[in-house]
């Protein structure tokens, strides 16, 4: 067993932090692209909802001058 195994010695638990950091931030980094990509569709979503309401609007105003 190699001394940076041992996770008793000081690069030991420099080395295990390390990796879970790494671990960490992988994980953090596929989180915020599923985020983003959800929030991409959502504003899309919204984007065509205002516009179905525009022109549910101008219909609505069609109607009111006939």
């Amino acid at each position: 067993m190699d001394g940076d195994d041992d996770y008793t010695t000081d690069e030991g638990k420099r080395k295990k932090l390390a990796e879970n950091l790494s671990g960490f931030q992988l994980t953090m980094k596929k989180k915020l692209k599923n985020i983003r990509r959800e929030q991409k569709k959502f504003f899309t979503e919204l984007k065509e909802l205002k516009q179905e309401n525009i022109q549910t609007m101008k219909e609505n105003q069609e109607l009111k001058k006939e």
